[in-house]
């Protein structure tokens, strides 16, 4: 068991699992709180409690991993996606995202102004680098690359775009713990394995291999290993 800054007991080694911040061993003291590096390894402080994200000015809290609004990782000083991730990481697959359609949520879902595809493509396999992966959509303007990108993830010849899914939609992290998964505040949430209760949003959620879930409108996605 290990314990959190805020005093839970964890059953996890490097998030806890009550509140998902991360843990660093002690709790900062009021002289690192007011530190410039006080929030990672590049955040700016801005207050005792928080710092900016270096390339958003996103504001985040002490022991965050990366920027919720851009993806900035404040450990490795990267945006998803950037050529400065070292070799080995970009080289070594930390697993298999098999992406597809799941008609049967949409409908349980009743989602409306969003139109399902009209055919069934095949499902999509994408191999994971060893880091942190983003889920979402790309955008040039907010500097937004995430390793699983779905917005043309089957295709230019395929119209199965799935609109409902945000450009920081969700994070999967993996540990020697395992993986879990965090829903970024997304528009219209992550659900897992066929729950109809979306995830808290900035909650790490553990994610066992095999078991799917489900963001935007009708996307299914599964971690193989």
């Amino acid at each position: 068991m290990s314990t959190c800054g805020n005093g839970h007991e964890s059953e996890w080694d490097d998030y806890c699992s009550v509140c998902g911040e991360a843990l660093g061993g002690t709790t900062p003291d009021a002289s690192a709180q007011e530190s410039p590096d006080a929030g990672g390894a590049n955040g700016q402080a801005t207050s005792a409690g928080g710092s900016t994200c270096s390339n958003c000015s996103e504001p985040h809290n002490e022991g965050d991993v990366f920027c919720e609004n851009c993806g900035y990782d404040f450990l490795s000083g990267t945006l998803p996606g950037d050529e400065t991730v070292p070799a080995a990481a970009s080289t070594s697959a930390a697993g298999i995202a098999i992406v597809e359609v799941d008609l049967d949520f949409f409908e349980r879902m009743a989602f409306t102004g969003v139109d399902a595809p009209d055919s069934m493509p095949e499902p999509v396999r994408i191999e994971l680098p060893p880091t942190d992966i983003l889920v979402g959509r790309h955008s040039e303007s907010r500097g937004t690359f995430p390793e699983i990108d779905l917005s043309n993830v089957f295709g230019d010849g395929s119209p199965a775009t799935d609109p409902a899914v945000s450009s920081n939609h969700c994070r999967l992290h993996r540990s020697s713990n395992g993986w879990t998964l965090t829903d970024l505040d997304s528009t219209n949430g992550t659900y897992l394995d066929g729950s109809s209760e979306p995830l808290n949003a900035g909650t790490p959620m553990r994610l066992t291999p095999g078991t799917p879930f489900n963001v935007g409108a009708w996307t299914k996605i599964t971690i193989t290993a």
